[in-house]
């Protein structure tokens, strides 16, 4: 069968053109994208919820496997560098596809029978849309340095200015977190679209700036307090006994289903949060790239001949 190639929801494709036709990005729109889109396929959903499920199973079991390496009672390889890079490079590849997987649910793409997770054109082009985002990332990161760095160090010269300092880094702080994430948006429209659209979903965000900058501090507020609550009130340090052998904190109890729990939470943020950048990715599909704002002189009348 051969690629669906890009997207055009809008026009019915798969049946769903009240879910994925989005002419104007709300408040509302973002924040509930995943829920509704689970709501439209939950087929779908519940073949991708169940890989969820295998996923997290297979990252705990893949630290009781790896716990007694790291305490010297487990295969000679590990020290000597040849399981970790290789666990390393699976884990991240696992990512990608099922990123990659939730990414094409949310655009509206048919999902692949049986076994939603694969390997195709969908996951290389979105590795090399991560590629890309991570080199911005670390431009971005050398140039906030190179900002911070000065008032971090007048601050420590300065103690009497320190305050002012602070009140100013957060709204710097707040700047670049918005920034950050509209690149995230940029990944979701290359999805959509089946082209690489990083700058296009990022300028995107431009023509619903203000609902997103909401939505996107309430939904990080809410998916970033649950498992923060779940911190405070049962902690973050798991015990597991595994073949007669106590994992973690001696003096914890048994906790599987709490470290169950704690990543289901940290999973249930990150669809939501992905629900918001491809609501903003589907607008920007919809109207196109954002043009440039014409000149001054370009809307001047013609000089008389």
């Amino acid at each position: 069968m051969p690629h669906p190639g890009p997207l055009s929801p809008y026009r019915g494709d798969i049946g769903m053109s009240g879910i994925h036709k989005v002419e104007r990005f709300t408040f509302a729109g973002g924040a509930t994208r995943f829920f509704r889109s689970v709501a439209a396929r939950p087929a779908d959903a519940g073949r991708l919820l169940a890989m969820d499920g295998l996923f997290i199973l297979a990252i705990l079991a893949s630290v009781l496997w790896v716990w007694p390496m790291l305490k010297g009672l487990g295969l000679e390889s590990w020290q000597t560098g040849l399981v970790q890079p290789t666990a390393l490079c699976l884990f991240l590849l696992a990512l990608l596809v099922w990123d990659t997987a939730w990414q094409r649910f949310l655009s509206g793409k048919p999902t692949p029978a049986l076994i939603p997770w694969r390997l195709g054109a969908d996951e290389m082009l979105q590795f090399r849309a991560w590629i890309m985002l991570a080199m911005l990332m670390f431009a971005i990161g050398l140039m906030v340095m190179a900002v911070v760095f000065p008032i971090v160090v007048l601050g420590q010269a300065l103690p009497a200015i320190r305050p002012a300092l602070l009140f100013l880094l957060v709204p710097v702080s707040l700047v670049l977190f918005v920034v950050v994430q509209r690149f995230y948006c940029g990944i979701s429209l290359t999805m959509a679209q089946g082209r690489m659209s990083v700058f296009d979903g990022f300028s995107g965000v431009k023509r619903h700036l203000w609902p997103f900058v909401g939505a996107l501090i309430a939904l990080t507020v809410l998916t970033a307090g649950a498992p923060a609550l779940f911190d405070m009130t049962r902690g973050t340090d798991f015990s597991f006994n595994f073949g007669g052998m106590n994992i973690g904190r001696a003096n914890m109890p048994d906790a599987w289903l709490p470290a169950i729990a704690w990543m289901t939470l940290h999973a249930a943020g990150y669809h939501i949060m992905r629900g918001l950048f491809m609501e903003s990715a589907l607008v920007t599909a919809h109207l196109g790239p954002v043009s440039p704002s014409p000149r001054k002189d370009e809307n001047a009348a013609p000089a008389p001949a």
